[in-house]
């Protein structure tokens, strides 16, 4: 335990679990940016409190943009108290048209509430809203003069840092509002989260947050929080529990459906998963991450029916400005378009990826071989020159291999065809296959896999095996093999019974004994290795007839 653990075990033991905690449950939400949730709650006090609902009715239109919306409910508030805070709201909606007088506004007030910590930081917060940080940082000034150990200057503080990404920082002052007030359960939250941030150690914002629930089990919302730091480090069925209980209290929004959907997903409880996404399309048919989600569990379900609707209308949804595909969305539409048989589609997704890809030499490469496992070989090639073209001269045996081989099968699967355009673009694929071989037998000539693939390019090139194009390197192999490892029978296998066939044929075309001795050696062979191999059978009848 470092030293930094230590202190917050000192600040944490330091609080009576037996005091109850006070806290506006309104205004904590605003704080955390909840502000549906903050929304509904001050709705909810119109009638016991309008001064202050409407106050922060109008900081969430104001943090939403909508100003025509803050002012009305800034007049509303100061309607129904002329003292409301809602007084430094309107001077904020001035500080750009007439700053004169917003400040005047605002030091007036100040001067009515001079101890008020509230009043002074409001006013700080219209200077930062409005981007004057001088001016902001003053009252923050102001405030400490006031009170400097009070709470809420130090979560105000900590939330300016970690606006700045200074998590360190923040982290730093929500201790200290904790330290001085070990009640301040916003306090605990926002530290929770941003220790979460900063460490990526779920230990702390987890001890945080128990803390909170142990205070004041009515804080639901602090489960809420537990489960985004459980996703966010990686325990997704601590995260699920830990949503289950915010959302059995009823009140949450679209926001945390998608959270609870989210850790559902990524904890493989596919059928609360699509649940919950359910529920958030009944508010929103278009929600572009739930619908994201939809298609993400139908896939990993292996649901590709399903997957393919969800799929489709999820890249049919007009996005949001905000919203961007991922390369996992069109690598997950492409792997249910290749099960449902659409492969040129399925191609074309992953196309969409690569594009996306900001390592594409590496996405080439495992793009081709996608496309190769579905017998796309020309798309597996396309992919694979890509690869070619970044990796240049670093490029390995095995991944000329590899090229060779993919331009073997592209050519090898329609070199029969009835049409010759595609006959010859065939054989233009076995040619550049041989190439490649040739270069890999040249390179290394104790190796056997250029020989046995130029045998097996030149035997496709020779489909009748009237020409013999291939035997010259199916002898190669057959003499690399047995020098070299002697326990690879599959391939000689292979070139011996080309090689008896080879010699049958050109029996039947010529009548030499030479090659029906010829079939009966290689027949032999092919029968050593394997003694119930048919086809080593009956070449051996005919060559003893």
């Amino acid at each position: 335990m470092n030293i930094k653990q230590l202190f917050i075990g000192a600040i944490i033991s330091t609080v009576s679990l037996t005091a109850m905690a006070q806290s506006n449950l309104g205004v904590d939400y605003f704080s955390l940016g909840e502000y549906i949730l903050s929304k509904n709650y001050f709705t909810q006090t119109l009638q016991q409190n309008p001064a202050e609902s409407y106050y922060y009715l109008g900081e969430i239109a104001f943090k939403e943009g909508h100003l025509d919306e803050a002012r009305d409910n800034y007049e509303r508030s100061l309607a129904a108290n002329p003292e409301s805070l809602a007084t430094v709201g309107l001077a904020k909606l001035q500080l750009q048209s007439n700053p004169a007088e917003a400040i005047q506004a605002m030091n007036n007030y100040q001067k009515k509430y001079k101890k008020d910590i509230k009043v002074i930081l409001a006013i700080a917060q219209a200077y930062y809203d409005n981007d004057m940080p001088v001016e902001g940082a003053k009252k923050v000034a102001e405030a400490r003069k006031v009170n400097k150990q009070s709470p809420l200057i130090f979560v105000f503080e900590g939330d300016r840092l970690e606006k700045e990404q200074k998590f360190g920082e923040a982290a730093t002052q929500y201790d200290q509002a904790i330290l001085f007030d070990g009640l301040c359960l916003i306090a605990y939250i926002k530290g929770a989260l941003v220790y979460a941030n900063y460490t990526g150690d779920a230990t702390l914002p987890v001890e945080y947050l128990n803390k909170v629930i142990q205070l004041d089990a009515s804080y639901i919302i602090a489960h809420k929080y537990l489960g985004k730091v459980y996703t966010r480090t990686g325990f997704y069925l601590k995260a699920i529990d830990a949503y289950k209980v915010y959302f059995d209290a009823g009140n949450h929004s679209l926001e945390d459906i998608t959270l609870y959907a989210s850790a559902n997903y990524f904890g493989k409880v596919y059928d609360e998963a699509l649940h919950a996404i359910g529920l958030g399309l009944q508010q929103d048919v278009n929600h572009f991450v739930l619908n994201r989600l939809k298609m993400y569990c139908y896939h990993d379900m292996a649901d590709y029916g399903n997957g393919l609707a969800a799929g489709e209308y999820f890249f049919g949804i007009t996005r949001p400005d905000t919203a961007k595909y991922l390369v996992r969305d069109h690598e997950y539409y492409s792997d249910i378009l290749f099960h449902v048989g659409l492969k040129a589609d399925g191609v074309a997704e992953l196309n969409k990826a690569w594009q996306l890809q900001t390592n594409k030499q590496d996405a080439s490469k495992r793009y081709a071989a996608l496309c190769a496992g579905v017998e796309r070989y020309a798309d597996a090639i396309d992919f694979l020159e890509r690869y070619f073209e970044t990796i240049g001269i670093d490029a390995t045996l095995e991944d000329n291999l590899l090229l060779g081989r993919y331009y073997y099968m592209a050519g090898a699967e329609n070199i029969k065809d009835s049409v010759l355009a595609v006959q010859e673009l065939s054989k233009n694929y076995l040619l550049k296959a041989d190439s490649v071989f040739a270069t890999i037998a040249t390179t290394l000539p104790d190796n056997f896999m250029g020989y046995f693939w130029r045998a097996r390019s030149n035997s496709s090139l020779d489909p009748e095996t009237t020409a013999g194009l291939a035997k010259p390197f199916y002898e190669k192999t057959i003499e690399v093999i047995l020098a070299q490892d002697p326990t690879r029978t599959r391939e000689l296998t292979e070139a011996y019974s080309y090689l008896s066939y080879y010699h049958y044929l050109q029996y039947y075309a010529h009548k030499n004994n030479e090659d029906k001795l010829k079939v009966k050696e290689y027949a032999e062979r092919i029968l050593e290795i394997d003694p119930n191999n048919q086809t080593g059978k009956t070449l051996l009848d005919f060559a003893i007839k």
